[in-house]
């Protein structure tokens, strides 16, 4: 249960950033914050995919199997779609069928996300409206709730 608080907690304070940035009136302002929140989603993103594997593990295997997930888990970093999907597949094969059957626009902003945080970090010069950074916001939301609603999270 500790999971789920976890998880609405973090999507309540992207949630809340995207709120109160929508109320800056400064646009070059509102783009840093919509680049910030961007990089915020990532986390989610990566965060998400590992603690709801972990807690998915630790209820049906034995601690063995948990401990060597767990540790495989540490060096899943900053994954886009592939990443994930391939991870996907090291559980079984439906999970990743499953995520790869959600709709197009759910993957699309997994990608495009992970994408514009690398960009970001690495220096890169973009520039996110705010209103793309909410839809994609939602969409990846969507993606990881339906993640954790196979796995039962």
């Amino acid at each position: 249960m500790a999971a789920r608080d976890e998880f609405h907690q973090r999507v309540t304070k992207i949630q809340a950033l995207l709120d109160k940035a929508a109320k800056v009136e400064d646009l070059e302002l509102q783009g840093e914050l919509a680049r910030y929140i961007a990089v915020r989603t990532s986390g989610l993103i990566e965060t998400t995919v590992r603690e709801t594997l972990e807690n998915y593990v630790q209820k049906r295997a034995a601690p063995e199997v948990q401990r060597f997930v767990s540790t495989r888990l540490r060096r899943f970093r900053n994954p886009d779609l592939k990443d994930i999907l391939e991870l996907a597949a090291e559980f079984s094969d439906s999970l990743q069928d499953a995520l790869r059957d959600l709709p197009e626009e759910f993957r699309e902003a997994v990608t495009s996300t992970v994408g514009l945080r690398n960009n970001i970090a690495h220096g890169g010069d973009t520039s996110i409206s705010l209103g793309k950074i909410r839809d994609r916001f939602q969409n990846v939301r969507r993606f990881l709730e339906a993640l954790r609603e196979y796995l039962n999270n």
